[in-house]
């Protein structure tokens, strides 16, 4: 199995701070990305049926929106491989029902990204394996 975490965000300051947060808790390879329609070219020349990926997803990007993002993984003929933790500044109470209607997202992080809401992700029987 190919495993990935892959970190999704319009920000390279909060890619740096949210990379050196997870890179000593995951054991699995990841990459980042400034912005989410980068992240879907990737993902579509990527993922197959040998793929498991866990995305670190922000909302508020221009260009393609977290939203329009996750709205392009459901047409994806694997996406029961792909799980996603959102991790936004948003504060609508609003999105954080939306982001029920994913069956891909496992997780819905305010901003910043703390080590222990991190850990706490580990304790999900879906994400386990990506840490250490």
């Amino acid at each position: 199995m190919n495993r990935s975490v892959i970190i999704v965000d319009d920000d390279n300051f909060t890619l740096y701070i949210n990379q050196e947060i997870l890179e000593p808790i995951i054991s699995t390879t990841w990459k980042t990305f400034l912005g989410a329609k980068a992240a879907l070219v990737f993902l579509e020349a990527y993922v197959n049926e040998e793929s498991q990926l866990l995305i670190f997803l922000d909302l508020n990007m221009p260009v393609m929106n977290g939203w329009q993002f996750l709205d392009e993984l459901k047409t994806s003929k694997f996406q029961a491989n792909i799980f996603v933790v959102i991790v936004t500044s948003s504060i609508d109470q609003r999105d954080s029902f939306r982001a029920l209607e994913y069956p891909c997202v496992h997780g819905f992080i305010s901003k910043p990204l703390e080590e222990k809401t991190v850990l706490a992700l580990a304790e999900i029987p879906q994400l386990s394996f990506f840490f250490k």
